[in-house]
């Protein structure tokens, strides 16, 4: 049986960041990939959080932009 869950868009900028931040590529691969299907408005919500976030990780930053 499959379980659908719903949380608020701030409960799920949350959770991406926090993964961002462990740092592993294939993690920053996967929500990049889960970030492009959002919707618009959360989409550029979680990508301005996390600019914020890694603003002097110009790499990690990059990629970010590059994948819009």
């Amino acid at each position: 049986m499959k379980r659908e869950y719903q949380i608020g868009n701030d409960q799920l900028i949350d959770h991406i960041l926090k993964l961002w931040n462990l740092g592993l590529e294939e993690s920053q691969r996967a929500l990049i990939d889960l970030i492009r299907n959002l919707d618009e408005t959360t989409r550029q919500e979680v990508l301005q959080v996390l600019e914020n976030s890694v603003s002097g990780e110009g790499r990690a930053t990059d990629r970010l932009k590059a994948s819009r």
